[in-house]
């Protein structure tokens, strides 16, 4: 067990616990204080220091750990059954479609409880390193950062229902996806999680790997796309690009927030910490899973709460499969977008 500590004192409990591993944290760069533009960024510079123990004792010890979990002192999900949480460490994952590795997957309980196999989790660990480039300097404005297709796609239909439903009692501990921007291409401006999947879909299956909000489409689009997108939504097309009225040579892809978002989900620099917690996994094309591991309860600051899981993560394995399914749902015939299946505002 490894844990960071400030000013040099151990958590009361823990003092005696011989299987502890502590280390002083060094001070975090001054940007971590400015509350205009970073909050919560402390835990994510904890996150690192933590990581070091973690090299360190493998170093020490030449191992490396299969699975790596990170929790909170007053936060206990359970149960835990080992075999689930061992199947993260093997390599039965299928193969990714962009990449031809296997697919990495985060399981999470927001960002209060995550975990998974040690690759993955040495991108969440190490975030704080890319911090002030990502969402201070390159993308203060977080409707312009990139989104990649697939595994924000996956990402939504490997959480349960009651990530998407605000009326859920013990919606605070499901992870928010529907606060995330997302590409917007077909009729339908409503933000729904249906929406959501739909538009990622069909971009996925017209090959586009990423959306660049910030950089006009031709630059990473083939024109035959760029050409079809239009087609598909040409209102919303010119009116999202009316400063140059629909130059494609400037033409960006239109964004839009999910449902659940609030107004802070709006904000840039790194404001809105589970939001953007999430971004960066995907970005780094990670598909953002339910905690699994057979959890079905919550203790949080002492009280035991319900907390039902997802145990797989859903995972596309068959383009034409997938692609075919999706064009049959959505009313279409061949590849044409059917665009009576959302009403265009």
């Amino acid at each position: 067990m490894g844990v960071v500590v400030e000013n040099g004192g151990i958590p009361e409990g823990l003092r005696n616990e011989t299987s502890l591993v502590w280390k002083t944290m060094p001070p975090p760069p001054e940007f971590v204080h400015d509350e205009s533009k970073c909050i919560t960024c402390q835990q994510f510079h904890s996150m690192r220091q933590s990581w070091n123990i973690i090299e360190d004792y493998e170093n020490t010890h030449r191992m490396r750990y299969d699975i790596v979990m990170r929790l909170r002192f007053d936060a206990l999900p359970f149960p835990w059954i080992k075999t689930l949480v061992c199947a993260e460490a093997s390599n039965s994952r299928p193969l990714d479609l962009t990449t031809g590795r296997p697919y990495r997957a985060l399981r999470a309980l927001s960002d209060q409880v995550f975990w998974g196999a040690r690759d993955t989790m040495e991108v969440a660990m190490k975030m704080f390193e890319e911090l002030p480039l990502l969402f201070l300097q390159r993308y203060p404005k977080s409707k312009e950062r990139p989104i990649r297709i697939l595994p924000m796609y996956q990402s939504l239909i490997s959480n349960p229902f009651a990530c998407h439903d605000r009326t859920y009692p013990y919606y605070k501990w499901y992870n928010k996806l529907g606060t995330l921007w997302y590409p917007v291409i077909l009729p339908g401006w409503t933000g729904s999680p249906y929406e959501m999947k739909a538009n990622l879909l069909e971009l996925f299956c017209l090959n586009v790997s990423y959306a660049e909000p910030a950089a006009p489409m031709i630059t990473y689009m083939d024109p035959n796309v760029v050409q079809r997108l239009r087609s598909y939504s040409r209102n919303r097309m010119e009116k999202e690009n009316e400063e140059h009225r629909y130059d494609e040579r400037k033409a960006k892809i239109p964004m839009r927030l999910g449902a659940l978002a609030v107004r802070y989900d709006e904000e840039g620099y790194f404001l809105a910490a589970e939001r953007d917690f999430m971004w960066f996994m995907i970005y780094h094309n990670v598909t953002f899973c339910d905690i699994g591991g057979g959890i079905s309860h919550y203790r949080f600051k002492g009280v035991t709460y319900p907390r039902p899981s997802r145990t797989t993560c859903s995972f596309v394995t068959d383009y034409s499969r997938e692609c075919e399914a999706h064009h049959r749902m959505m009313g279409e015939d061949g590849n044409d977008a059917a665009s009576e299946k959302f009403e265009d505002t």
